[in-house]
This record gives C-alpha cells, structure tokens and sequence, in this order.
C-alpha cells in the first residue's frame, strides 16, 4: 500500500500494519521461502531486505537496504547468476547477492528509455523488460542490447 505494509492473521482476521515498513509506498514483493527472506521495493526508497523470523510475532530483521531516492518498480532473482534484478525509474539494476555491488544498465548503455517498469528472462537468460519507449532485451553476459518498438510490430 501506500502507508506501508501489513500482515494478514487468518484465524483472528486482522490486519496488522508492520512497524518496519510504516509510512513507505511499496510498489513490489518478492518473498524467498528456503532463505525466509522478504525483498521490497518502494517509491523513493529504494529496495529493502527482511529476515523473516520463525516466529510471525518476533520483529523482523533488515539485512539488505539500498538506492535510497530511487523507485524499485519490481525485484527478481536469478539465482543461478547469484543476482537481484531491480527494475527501477533510473534503469535497470543487476544486484551481486555475494558483493551487493550494483551494476545499472540504462539509455547510456543502449536500453530505449531508463524507466524500467519490470522483467522476465527468458530460457537463454536474456532479460526482457518494459519501459517508457518500449521492450528492451538485455544479454547480460555481453551486454549487448535490442530494443523493440513500434517498427517491431509492438502496439502503440
């Protein structure tokens, strides 16, 4: 929500705001259940990451927090390259889970437009993402990059 996040306890049917995340428009969720780790992006302050404990009434525990200023539009791992795309209103950012080191991929590097709304990968490990002046397709190991538009047959 815009006021944060809260938490649904289904047998008492309650909704309790979470004190961690009060206040911050989130815009995106991505929940890891083998590491029990929430992942949130937010408008203007950038991405967060929660240890979750075992006990839902315990506080959670922030473990990864950065891009303060920007807008994490949509999170997702790719746990074979060990990375955290971030897809955010100043490009597209591949995160190192072992460093923490973000690299960005933006309109310098070739993408149509930095807004990056959000991604996909596909089965050669391209990642495809919208943005503001079309889909963009992103090799991540050359770092080559196709942008696709209207000439490509996309709708306008």
């Amino acid at each position: 929500t815009e006021e944060g996040l809260y938490t649904l306890n289904i047998p008492r049917k309650r909704l309790t705001k979470r004190a961690e995340l009060a206040g911050q428009n989130i815009f995106n969720l991505h929940y890891d259940p083998d590491r029990r780790q929430l992942w949130v992006g937010t408008y203007l302050s950038g991405f967060r990451c929660y240890q979750l404990p075992a006990n839902p009434s315990q506080p959670w525990q922030r473990v990864r927090a950065g891009l303060d200023g920007y807008m994490v539009l949509h999170l997702r791992p790719n746990t074979l390259r060990q990375t955290m795309w971030l897809a955010t209103d100043r490009g597209l950012g591949a995160m190192n889970l072992n460093t923490g080191r973000v690299r960005f991929y933006t309109d310098r590097d070739g993408l149509a437009n930095s807004f990056v709304y959000g991604t996909l990968a596909d089965l050669n490990n391209h990642i495809w993402m919208s943005t503001n002046r079309g889909i963009v397709r992103l090799d991540p190991g050359t770092g080559s990059v196709k942008n696709f538009s209207l000439d490509d047959g996309l709708q306008g």
